[in-house]
């Protein structure tokens, strides 16, 4: 996306400098025959040579606008570039052609790049030199690559005409768009046309059969539902033949009656460069562990509007989104490591909540930074067993009236040799006792390593990630395939409100340890971490520390 927002300014720079330079200069040329020490007393802008008049000279230099002619910013700010550039100089065919340079950077400076400036033949007596300027447009558009998208979609996203002016913003803003999809890439290839001020527009398309299928494997299970995790799943990267997204997974244990859970993703791609995505879920447990035979069922049904911030091609991107999650829980289980933070009871909740977030991803030189910012509101009761005893048997003290807010900033920072260092911070913040569902999870790969998954939950709490990652090396040559290594310190720090079953309301956390990533994209991906315990918490059964391994074969 950067790649085609760059390649695209180039050409239309290479295209304002170049397709009608030629003739630039030969006009120059001939105004040179004339010249015989005249200096420059003003600049003169027009919208098209049959509008070029001599203008009178004033006793300042000045910049002269024709009144068909828009200015994409403040003239006096042009007219002082100018001033400061080329006052009392000469005219001669060097200073012709930077005092053209410099309006096209002028106009590049406001976002105007699809404009071409000529210099036609005139009468330069007065000292007053015209130049004319007018949008490229668009001559010829060719489309090529397309294998699994129609090429008249790509059309309809573009937004491109023969004939019409190239707006580059526009432009740029749907291929960026365009690209969203990974099954589909676009980039967009300017060239001169063959009359004066014209472009060519070549789409290049890269894409591939818009349905994944894919199998893996992980230990990220807790121990109430069992650790090993298997799951199978597709993306459809074409759902229903509106370049919209579908997802679908199942997981499952090693026993299917225990433990088992449907998720299903789609998201929408409006007209309006807006985004829309239904999340549902659906899990059962039936658990028989240390004695305890217990059993439970979750619902989930969600859904986000997302707003991206214009311009979308550049390397600082953000958007707002706002939601609503509805949940159905009826054991804790789903979300403990151990039966220790479990009230083993039957019970029924019904959760419904508001969502509002921001979020920013930008590259900065050789830093990548990423923020995120969700606030979670739960203000009135909508549904039978949204009350304080129904949650209450889920949670003690929990009610159904609370709001809390997370963040997560991180940073990638790559040195000249590739060697990587990652940072990342979450933090969580409630008014209250919350559900297990909504409560800040500690311990497990993608937490704190060294302890088990969700070892101690909190409604409050912090989790700092720091890795020292490798150069990617590659093992087939054959195939993009990357290995690396990395080393990594995890701290976590949570709080919950009140303590359960003598269990403290604090708890911190401190693991370490080597990790590998190995991935040949898109057909498979490897990962295993080991992370060392550096504090025992006496929920915790693993004394040293612990194994984190998942696989995932993909097509």
């Amino acid at each position: 996306m950067r790649c085609t927002f760059y390649l695209a300014r180039l050409l239309i720079l290479f295209l304002s400098l170049s397709a009608e330079r030629l003739s630039a200069e030969e006009n120059v040329r001939e105004l040179e025959e004339h010249l015989d020490g005249i200096g420059i007393k003003g600049v003169a802008l027009f919208a098209d040579t049959l509008s070029v008049q001599p203008m009178a000279s004033n006793e300042s230099f000045r910049v002269y606008l024709d009144s068909n002619l828009p200015c994409p910013g403040p003239v006096g700010v042009l007219e002082s570039k100018l001033l400061s550039q080329f006052e009392n100089q000469f005219i001669n065919q060097k200073t012709l052609l930077s005092i053209r340079s410099a309006i096209l950077q002028y106009y590049a400076k406001y976002g105007e790049h699809g404009v071409y400036v000529e210099i036609p033949e005139q009468d330069i007596s007065t000292g007053v030199v015209a130049f004319v300027l007018a949008p490229v447009k668009v001559q010829e558009v060719d489309y090529q690559g397309n294998q699994w998208f129609s090429r008249s979609r790509v059309e309809k996203a573009l937004q491109v005409e023969t004939g019409e002016k190239l707006n580059e913003p526009l432009l740029l803003n749907n291929v960026a768009w365009l690209n969203q999809n990974p099954f589909h890439y676009s980039e967009v290839v300017l060239s001169p046309g063959t009359r004066t001020g014209n472009t060519n527009v070549e789409v290049i398309t890269k894409d591939r059969f818009p349905l994944r299928f894919y199998v893996g494997a992980d230990n990220t299970g807790v121990e109430s539902t069992g650790k090993t995790r298997f799951f199978c799943g597709m993306t459809w990267g074409d759902a229903f033949f509106v370049d919209d997204f579908l997802n679908y997974q199942f997981t499952s244990n090693n026993h299917y009656d225990s433990f088992h859970a449907h998720a299903v993703n789609y998201t929408s791609y409006l007209p309006w460069q807006h985004i829309f995505m239904l999340y549902g879920g659906y899990a059962e447990i039936h658990t028989d562990t240390s004695g305890f035979h217990g059993q439970g069922k979750e619902a989930q049904a969600s859904f986000r509007y997302k707003i991206p911030f214009k311009p979308l091609y550049t390397n600082f991107q953000q958007q707002l989104y706002f939601g609503l999650d509805y949940k159905y829980e009826t054991s804790a289980l789903f979300f403990v490591s151990t039966l220790d933070f479990a009230q083993l009871n039957n019970a029924i909740a019904n959760l419904t909540q508001w969502v509002l977030g921001y979020q920013l991803e930008t590259h900065m030189s050789s830093h990548q930074v990423t923020f995120q910012s969700d606030f979670y509101l739960s203000p009135l009761s909508w549904f039978p067993h949204q009350t304080r005893n129904a949650y209450g048997q889920l949670r003690s003290h929990a009610i159904p009236y609370y709001c809390y807010g997370t963040i997560a900033l991180g940073d990638i920072y790559t040195f000249p040799n590739k060697i990587a260092l990652s940072a990342l911070l979450r933090a969580q913040a409630a008014s209250g006792a919350l559900l297990p569902s909504e409560q800040f999870k500690l311990g497990g790969y993608n937490s704190v390593r060294g302890y088990e998954e969700s070892v101690f939950i909190s409604d409050n709490g912090i989790c700092l990630n720091f890795e020292l990652r490798t150069p990617p090396l590659s093992l087939l040559k054959t195939r993009k395939d990357q290995l690396t290594f990395l080393a990594f310190i995890d701290y976590g720090w949570g709080y919950n409100f009140y303590s359960f079953d003598g269990i403290e309301k604090t708890a911190v956390l401190w693991g370490i340890g080597p990790g590998a990533r190995y991935n040949v994209n898109p057909y498979c991906s490897l990962r295993v971490d080991y992370g060392f315990k550096l504090n025992n918490v006496p929920f915790d059964d693993h004394p040293l520390g612990m194994w984190y391994l998942s696989g995932v074969i993909a097509y």
